[in-house]
């Protein structure tokens, strides 16, 4: 799950290149904004889908964080873009360090925040799934299965 500072450092990067940055800057991010639209229209599309083609849930959940991978370089280019629009405005060179540890806290936050739903380690349902099909076996026997 995204925080609010990575939307916001998504629209600070593209208004900072479509109209303070370089052509090269331009392009980079019209070819992201493209990605991600393009992601979430299909991506948004494949969410709701009834799973008729027997591809595991798992599988489908790992495309739902493609759009959100565009907009996270984006954002990164914005926290490189504000720092050297910064740089040249202010002339502060503790600038540079401010932010750095201003990324540090962020990816800390993310970290904390997102914790709990991720925490897995009290989890064994793999564990007794997998002992409940392997003790139904016979000894030395082979397991074949297809999917993740």
């Amino acid at each position: 799950e995204l925080t609010i500072a990575v939307w916001i450092l998504f629209v600070v990067a593209m208004l900072i290149a479509l109209t303070l940055g370089s052509s090269k800057q331009r392009e980079v991010m019209l070819i992201y904004m493209a990605m991600f639209g393009t992601y979430h229209l299909v991506f948004d599309s494949l969410a709701n889908i009834k799973n008729p083609s027997g591809i595991f849930h798992g599988v489908l959940e790992r495309f739902w964080l493609q759009p959100s991978l565009a907009l996270c370089c984006v954002a990164g280019c914005g926290v490189g873009m504000i720092i050297q629009f910064l740089k040249e405005k202010a002339q502060c060179p503790a600038l540079k360090y401010l932010f750095l540890s201003l990324a540090v806290v962020a990816v800390g936050y993310q970290i904390q925040h997102n914790y709990e739903d991720c925490h897995e380690n009290d989890n064994y349902f793999f564990w007794h799934f997998s002992r409940h099909i392997l003790d139904q076996l016979p000894k030395r026997s082979i397991l074949l299965t297809s999917g993740d």
